[in-house]
């Protein structure tokens, strides 16, 4: 066997191009340009703001996207098609790193790309990539001198797309880039026109500041040695509104300016039993904002900065922040859902403040956080009624059901039901109308067969004339207890729907218990 030392031939080939096809939608293929906008303008210096136009042809299926980012430099055009290649220095706080972005994205989305960059007052340079030099086997890729495009800028135009865009996905897109580079915008960095349109920013710090459970505002570094230091601004809260159904609470990242990771819920970030919990809509108050600044290297995202390397080491030092401070919040959130359902009370009514600053320390521990104290538990007002009320149902067993009655729909009423309202009110008018037949049938002596309350309760005046005759019940009472009753049957009747207000079922709620109180004897407060 012969012996000495063989070479292999390691260079990639262009498969390496169709494996992330599948892996590329249109946002994450347009961030991805839009990325190299931004670390282009800031390692060249660029004067002012960056801008970026983006205009996407429906019925062409075509996309141009345009920016004055600096252009690209003929010694540097291979930094535009080859893998790995890049004028960022992992060092700089910068978005891109990896050298593969602009490659990945425009191969993703379409089978022909056309790319002309000016470099200040130099030659328009144009290269083509299409699936025809896909094909070859040879790296090699001929650019030429085009006709001339505006100095220190670069315009990219895709066609024949590898998959049909629709309008839906447009606005999906809007969408996403007003959120991921909210910071930029906001700093007047970065100025995206798209399809005509200014992208306005979209921004998370919905912030509710109850007394006790205002937001913490966090502010320290990580000391990453020889690799530098990065700067920790974490903000954790309770939100202005629960969204369980868009998923909008947990964890949300920026990296050096841009959204990372948004609405993070995973076991890899603590929502888990034992920790923050799972994800459930009586913690969907929960949010945590982290905002983190320094090398790119040091940064904790995935090679399409679509995500979050849960395996980075800065990451996993952060858990020991941001666990903690995500699983208060979460008991929080959990706690006040849970006295008499009332965040509209307990929470959402707190919209003016600011976040408690608090330092970070030099590393991850819970002590210097100064987290706020769980909510005491609260009987729930049904359980307060019935300790309340013991001796009356003692001895009158069927009053139980007339205190939940009121009971659920203050519940109902204050709770995060969009017809809450609606329900509650007919849920007071049915306690009520119980609560009269139950003091004619129980008030002793008998003389109401099946028969008679079937024809008294089939006509709501009849009852009304039989309480006031049997409980001497003021016909006062009985004309507002009567208001509701008809706005009752024009909810359940009516063609046209009616709107019920926060006041009018106070009002009731007072009414029903006042009435219950003089029938019974039941008592609602101390």
């Amino acid at each position: 066997m012969p012996s000495g030392e063989w070479i292999l031939d390691t260079s990639p080939t262009k498969r390496v191009y169709y494996s992330i096809i599948a892996d590329y939608g249109l946002n994450l293929a347009i961030c991805e340009l839009v990325d190299n906008v931004v670390d282009s303008w800031t390692r060249r210096g660029r004067p002012g703001k960056a801008r970026v136009t983006i205009d996407i042809d429906l019925d062409q299926q075509t996309i141009k996207i345009a920016d004055n980012a600096g252009g690209v430099p003929r010694n540097e055009l291979q930094y535009i098609v080859g893998p790995g290649h890049t004028g960022n220095d992992p060092a700089d706080p910068s978005i891109g790193i990896f050298g593969v972005g602009t490659k990945r994205a425009v191969v993703a989305l379409a089978e022909d790309t056309q790319i002309r960059t000016r470099f200040e007052e130099k030659p328009t340079y144009k290269i083509r990539l299409d699936q025809a030099w896909l094909e070859l086997q040879s790296w090699d890729l001929p650019y030429e001198v085009a006709g001339d495009i505006d100095p220190n800028s670069t315009v990219i135009e895709l066609s024949r797309l590898r998959k049909p865009i629709t309008t839906e996905e447009l606005a999906g897109l809007k969408a996403h880039l007003g959120a991921t580079y909210a910071r930029f915008i906001d700093s007047s960095k970065l100025g995206i026109q798209f399809q005509g349109e200014t992208i306005e920013s979209i921004h998370f710090e919905a912030w509710a500041f109850p007394p006790e459970y205002r937001p913490r505002r966090y502010r320290g570094t990580i000391d990453a040695g020889v690799d530098g230091q990065v700067r920790v601004d974490m903000t954790g809260g309770l939100t202005q509104e629960s969204s369980p159904g868009t998923g909008e609470y947990g964890l949300y990242v920026y990296c050096n300016g841009r959204l990372v990771g948004r609405a993070l819920k995973g076991a890899d970030v603590g929502f888990t039993k034992g920790l923050v919990g799972m994800p459930h809509p009586d913690i969907s108050l929960t949010r945590l904002i982290v905002l983190l600044d320094g090398p790119a290297k040091l940064m904790p995202w995935n090679s399409s900065k679509s995500g979050i390397n849960t395996q980075s080491g800065i990451f996993q030092l952060l858990q020991g922040w941001t666990i903690p401070i995500l699983k208060s919040f979460a008991s929080v959130s959990r706690g006040l859902s849970k006295v008499d359902g009332s965040w509209r009370e307990n929470v959402f009514k707190f919209d003016h403040g600011s976040p408690e600053e608090r330092p970070l320390g030099n590393s991850p521990q819970v002590a210097r956080l100064h987290l706020p104290p769980i909510p005491k538990s609260k009987p729930r007002l049904a359980e307060r009624l019935a300790k309340l009320n013991e001796p009356v149902t003692t001895a009158k067993p069927w009053t139980r059901g007339l205190f939940e009655g009121v009971a659920a729909a203050r519940l109902i009423a204050s709770g995060r039901y969009e017809q809450g309202n609606r329900i509650a009110l007919i849920v007071l008018d049915s306690t009520l109308e119980i609560g009269f037949k139950e003091f004619l049938v129980n008030r002793g002596g008998g003389g109401y067969s099946d028969t008679r309350l079937q024809a008294i309760f089939s006509n709501r005046r009849l009852v009304d004339d039989e309480i006031h005759k049997v409980a001497k019940f003021p016909r006062k009472e009985l004309a507002q207890i009567r208001f509701y009753y008809n706005l009752r049957c024009d909810l359940i009747h009516r063609k046209a729907s009616i709107s019920i207000s926060d006041n009018q079922i106070a009002d009731y709620a007072d009414i029903v218990e006042k009435a219950l109180r003089r029938l019974f004897g039941l008592k609602f407060s101390e």
